[in-house]
């Protein structure tokens, strides 16, 4: 394999030699992976043919950056994930409009009332956010109702510029905060608040690809 996107054609024999186990034990081992969504395997008369889904790239990019900062004692811990603007349904104005005094009061700024939503490329679907500093908006009640609690990470918005001749083909970076309710049900889109209009500002639409850098730990 000579990169995440290739496909192996490797028997049970041949991988159960690799990891010095019995053959029984390398199948179970397969069959584990695949139930968890981590490869796919196409079974024919010579063999097996198998690669990584995204999950699996995602998980063995997270066990590489994990390996890469330990042996570099690495101190700027920035990482990057990529994915593509999409239009939301609706929710985002109104509880950025519900919870704006509060990121005022954390955040030190008024928000614009909508979230821009970006769709993770499929190797960065359960980007791990747990690595990075949040701010924390706290439970709170208004007009009868309780509104949850609500991390708040900062980040940077990186966009190829287009709005005018000294932006064109530069990257533009923007602040902005990725907000992921406490009760959140998505692993592949992520919510972007700023005090801006970012569609408006960097001339974004649906489709348009993006990168949002983070700094960890």
């Amino acid at each position: 394999m000579k990169s995440v996107d290739d496909r192996i054609s490797i028997s049970s024999m041949q991988f159960a030699e690799l990891l010095d186990v019995s053959q029984q034990t390398a199948s179970r081992y397969l069959k584990n992976l695949e139930h968890e969504n981590l490869i796919k395997r196409k079974i024919g008369a010579r063999g097996q043919e198998i690669e990584l889904t995204g999950i699996g790239i995602k998980i063995l990019n997270e066990f590489y950056l994990n390996l890469r900062d330990f042996f570099e004692n690495k101190k700027d811990k920035k990482e990057i994930f990529e994915g593509r603007v999409i239009k939301g349904i609706g929710e985002g104005a109104y509880y950025v409009k519900e919870y704006c005094g509060k990121i005022n009061e954390k955040l030190n700024f008024m928000p614009f009332e909508g979230t821009l939503n970006i769709k993770l490329n499929e190797n960065f679907v359960g980007f791990n956010f747990d690595r990075f500093v949040p701010v924390f908006i706290d439970v709170f009640k208004k007009g009868g109702r309780t509104f949850g609690k609500v991390k708040c990470i900062p980040a940077k918005l990186m966009v190829k510029g287009k709005k005018n001749e000294k932006e064109i083909g530069k990257e533009i970076k923007e602040n902005c905060f990725i907000i992921i309710p406490e009760r959140t049900h998505h692993e592949d889109v992520v919510e972007i608040i700023s005090e801006f209009n970012l569609r408006e500002k960097l001339g974004l639409f649906e489709g348009s690809r993006v990168r949002v850098e983070l700094n960890g730990f």
